[in-house]
């Protein structure tokens, strides 16, 4: 899991799954809403775990995600433009 730091993207956060998807969510905006839905899914050609994520302290928008190795397969980063 991991925070934007940026306060224009404040309440949002990235969650690294294990089937290898990004999850990314709003939380605690004020809407009193606890259930929190997904309002963005980010799905890699690959199904290995997603185990690191950071989001870039120069554009907010960009988040590089870190994939497990698995079976001889190399690691992996992605970055995405959200």
């Amino acid at each position: 899991m991991c925070w934007n730091p940026s306060s224009d993207y404040k309440h949002c956060i990235a969650l690294g799954l294990m089937n290898g998807k990004t999850a990314l969510r709003i939380v605690g905006s004020g809407s009193g809403d606890r259930q929190y839905p997904i309002f963005k899914e980010l799905v890699s050609k690959c199904s290995r775990p997603c185990n690191a994520l950071a989001w870039s302290p120069l554009n907010p928008t960009w988040l590089a995600t870190g994939f497990e190795k698995h079976r001889g397969a190399k690691y992996s980063l992605l970055i995405w433009d959200i």
